[in-house]
């Protein structure tokens, strides 16, 4: 008599994203049917092996995420327990819950704080994408390139704010004679920090940033620049020294940035910096204490017209000395 491979059940069959879940060998000590720690009446589907906190049982449902998870990321603290960030369900990114709740903001990533807006009330919009970063849109300008963890979103064009920048990990070329102005002059120090990252394996981020070096605006022109390549996270790479090139933490800092339209040329960074001074003189609660700097948020590829840029200047409160 022959004998058939045993079949598998139905729902295992229908459900594809299912075929491969591992199923716990049953216990002694738990009643047939039953998932340890899992209330009784959640659907099969949404039970998903977690490990919280050692043998921490699991007290309560998966809740989907109002912010898209990176796949990559397979572990997360909250609340000092370790969780654990599950595959995909029914079509929805979901994270075991800890007793007492954790909410969704604080499984997502924070951004650094907009400090305040001085000019302007152009909107600025997310757009999360799968892998966890954000792009942006304001208007016809768009941000398509991942900003590093923490860094706040881009100024519109014409608006002024004031924000706080954390901490970030980034490759710098130290820049000699001719200093960019606009894209003009920009190659010199772009394609050995673009080769930096690409030996590397290094995913490119926005922005791209240059300080300037003795900028007195007028008819000057900068002594010296540094044009730097951002690391998403510092464990994107090492720090380490060659040549022109040097991979540092630059401290956090706190600036006032207005949104400028096309690329900024030098003219535009002189005029930029007016401007910013003449907020701050009528604000009252910030003043410049370093020189400016310029973000460009596009590339080459996207039409002079449409980019994206920020000059910036370092600000601190006017009655704290230390900020």
């Amino acid at each position: 008599m022959s004998v058939l491979p045993a079949r598998r059940s139905s729902w295992h069959a229908r459900v594809p994203s299912l075929r491969r879940t591992t199923v716990r060998r049953a216990r002694p000590d738990i009643p047939a049917g039953r998932h340890r720690g899992v209330p009784r009446g959640l659907p099969r589907r949404a039970i998903a092996s977690c490990r919280v906190d050692g043998d921490r049982n699991l007290t309560a449902p998966v809740r989907p995420l109002a912010t898209p998870v990176s796949p990559a990321s397979k572990s997360q603290t909250i609340q000092g327990k370790s969780i654990m960030r599950l595959p995909s369900l029914v079509g929805l990114t979901a994270v075991c819950c800890l007793s007492g709740g954790a909410s969704a903001e604080e499984v997502a990533p924070r951004s650094a704080p907009i400090v305040a807006r001085l000019a302007g009330d152009a909107a600025v919009e997310a757009l999360p994408q799968p892998d966890g970063a954000t792009f942006y849109r304001a208007g016809d300008f768009r941000v398509t390139t991942p900003l590093p963890d923490g860094y706040p979103r881009p100024t519109p064009p014409g608006v002024v704010e004031v924000k706080r920048y954390p901490e970030v990990r980034r490759a710098t070329f130290d820049g000699q004679g001719a200093a960019p102005d606009g894209m003009k002059n920009s190659a010199t120090a772009f394609f050995p920090l673009f080769a930096h990252i690409k030996l590397r394996d290094i995913a490119m981020t926005a922005p791209v940033e240059i300080d300037y070096q003795g900028f007195a605006g007028g008819e000057a022109v900068p002594d010296s620049y540094d044009m730097s390549f951002l690391y998403r996270t510092k464990s994107d790479g090492q720090l380490e020294s060659y040549g022109r090139i040097t991979v540092a933490d630059a401290k956090s800092r706190l600036v006032i940035a207005v949104g400028v339209a096309g690329d900024v040329t030098l003219d535009q960074v002189t005029a930029s910096v007016a401007r910013l001074n003449r907020l701050l003189a009528d604000a009252g609660t910030w003043r410049a204490v370093g020189e400016p700097r310029v973000l460009g948020y596009n590339g080459p590829d996207v039409p002079r017209s449409k980019r994206w840029g920020e000059v910036q200047l370092p600000v601190q409160a006017v009655d704290d000395p230390a900020e």
